[in-house]
């Protein structure tokens, strides 16, 4: 019978003089003082980086959202934007296999809406072949140049800290600006009998390697849908979520340095409603009588602060982005993608 592994027990590091305690404290607090703007990666919407600040080395960022209220399309839009930028970007786009997460990647840049490849839809539209040859023409593109030297995609689908601790060393070797963890429920493992502690596990791990390596990990995170259920109000999944909503949320803010909400925003009165008709319109979509885009302004993503750790009195603000054709964009730029296939021929 072989003997039983030696067990290697954690000692704390020697403690230091008070004196060189505080040299060392003060040392690094200087550090952070001298950083420059490089250090610092902003979000690709101006709205928003104005709202947040930047991201420093060490911080943990989340992404929440509803199921369908554009996680993902957020996410693949500032990967995109970050790219032109010249930022190393390093994914695990666990919801999407790489393949999809390619091809919605190319659309996107075609200013072509993903879902009309991912549906089957390209096949009978009157511009389908020629859309199908552009699709094809920018995934080969992905294959070399920048393209391939600055995004970077892990093709796990799920996450458990031993495969965190791989991507984040890969990610850091590499040199990545950026990690992005899309969505970090995607937990392996465990038998799914205790899912808290399992996400309590691998949150932790996150911060754990964001501050060993350096590192900036933006991750995705749902909001739990069962904080929805019982509702009458058909709009409230749509709307600015709350702190309560984040699945599993507690531990994940926590160790955030910030979190964002993404929603849509609630149309505007048209020129033909009087007040009483736009109170009525709203409330029948409310209530399930009207379609719910009926009350929502079309062309707009909204993202809340739902926790800042450097700006705390801006916690609950918002700011609105343009959406369109499955991409997101700052509203006073959105004329410099194109929002269709025409109009990329014309450009």
């Amino acid at each position: 019978m072989s003997a039983a592994p030696k067990l290697e027990l954690h000692r704390d590091p020697e403690p230091k003089h008070p004196d060189d305690e505080l040299m060392d404290q003060v040392c690094d607090a200087l550090n952070l003082v001298d950083r420059s703007a490089k250090d610092f990666l902003n979000w690709p919407f101006r709205e928003l980086a104005a709202l947040t600040g930047g991201m420093a080395k060490g911080d943990v960022w989340f992404v929440c959202a509803f199921s369908g209220n554009g996680k993902t399309t957020f996410l693949s839009s500032a990967i995109d934007e970050w790219y032109t930028q010249g930022k190393k970007v390093y994914v695990m786009p666990l919801e999407t296999r790489p393949k999809v997460f390619r091809t919605y990647w190319a659309c996107q840049r075609l200013g072509i809406n993903p879902g009309e490849v991912l549906s089957g839809a390209l096949e009978g539209h009157p511009q389908g072949s020629a859309m199908r040859t552009a699709i094809r023409t920018e995934l080969h593109m992905q294959t070399e140049g920048r393209m391939r030297d600055l995004v970077r995609v892990n093709p796990v689908n799920a996450v458990n800290v031993p495969r965190l601790t791989r991507a984040v060393q890969e990610a850091h070797d590499w040199g990545a600006d950026v990690i992005i963890v899309d969505h970090i429920d995607q937990i392996a493992g465990g038998d799914g009998s205790n899912l808290y502690a399992e996400s309590r596990k691998v949150n932790g791990a996150v911060l754990d390697l964001a501050q060993d390596y350096e590192q900036k990990l933006l991750c995705s995170s749902q909001l739990n849908n069962g904080a929805m259920v019982g509702g009458r109000d058909k709009l409230a999944r749509y709307g600015p979520p709350e702190p309560n909503h984040v699945f599993m949320g507690g531990h994940k803010r926590h160790i955030a340095t910030g979190m964002i909400g993404l929603h849509r925003k609630l149309r505007e009165r048209r020129q033909d409603e009087d007040p009483k008709e736009y109170k009525a319109a709203l409330h029948e979509a409310r209530i399930g009588d009207a379609e719910v885009r009926t009350a929502l302004e079309p062309g707009v993503m909204g993202a809340t602060a739902m926790k800042l750790r450097n700006y705390g009195e801006r916690d609950g603000q918002r700011v609105y982005m343009a959406l369109e054709n499955g991409r997101v964009s700052s509203i006073d730029e959105r004329d410099k993608h194109g929002t269709s296939y025409q109009e990329l021929a014309r450009l």
